[in-house]
């Protein structure tokens, strides 16, 4: 477990830096991109020789979208030549006095704290605090959005969140939905470990 926490942080590093977080130049997203690859490729050698192969298949089955995504960002071509034209906006979104500043320190905020997330009783309370928190970020994107990058910006976020975090939000996150019941229990999910496992991996490759 130490390991893989370990491999967590590489990840979630990535947050604890504004410019890699935010990247919105070339420079940065290559940096961001590199550190994104030694994380990824250090889960992956940990599920590898440590998970059985059903814990396998559902952790590759949640960050199957991260993955497709990140390797299109992260690599010459038309989605990472828009990000790039369009970065600039959607930072403006999250720095200070943003008007998603707020939603976006919570979500970086609770990605940090589930890396901690190891007790099984935790489990329930990390995936729903993440999934709202999660939630309520996206929720003041595609609010303000419009008004700042246009209809072109709120499309490729849309595109991008939904590839990205697509398993997280439909799957896991059902139970959990911004306007209802955030304060509520769920109703039993299956691939509780899966999901949990999986908070800092999506979050930190989110929020590029």
């Amino acid at each position: 477990m130490a390991e893989f926490d370990a491999c967590m942080r590489k990840l979630s590093s990535i947050t604890e830096s504004d410019e890699l977080a935010l990247a919105s130049t070339r420079h940065e997203l290559d940096i961001l991109c590199s550190k994104w690859k030694a994380g990824h490729r250090c889960v992956d050698e940990h599920m590898s020789r440590c998970s059985d192969r059903l814990k396998q298949i559902l952790y590759n089955d949640v960050v199957h979208g991260t993955r497709q995504v990140m390797n299109e960002l992260c690599s010459p071509g038309r989605m990472q030549n828009d990000y790039l034209r369009l970065a600039p906006c959607f930072k403006s979104l999250f720095v200070e006095g943003g008007k998603c500043s707020q939603k976006y320190k919570s979500m970086i905020q609770w990605s940090k704290a589930s890396t901690d997330i190891t007790e099984a009783a935790n489990v329930e309370e990390g995936l729903r605090r993440t999934c709202c928190t999660f939630n309520e970020y996206v929720h003041c994107y595609y609010v303000h959005m419009p008004e700042l990058c246009g209809e072109e910006g709120r499309d490729f976020f849309r595109t991008y969140t939904e590839k990205m975090s697509g398993p997280l939000i439909h799957e896991h996150c059902a139970s959990y939905t911004f306007d209802s019941t955030c304060s509520s229990q769920a109703a039993a999910a299956p691939h509780r470990w899966a999901a949990a496992s999986c908070l800092s991996f999506i979050a930190a490759a989110t929020f590029v």
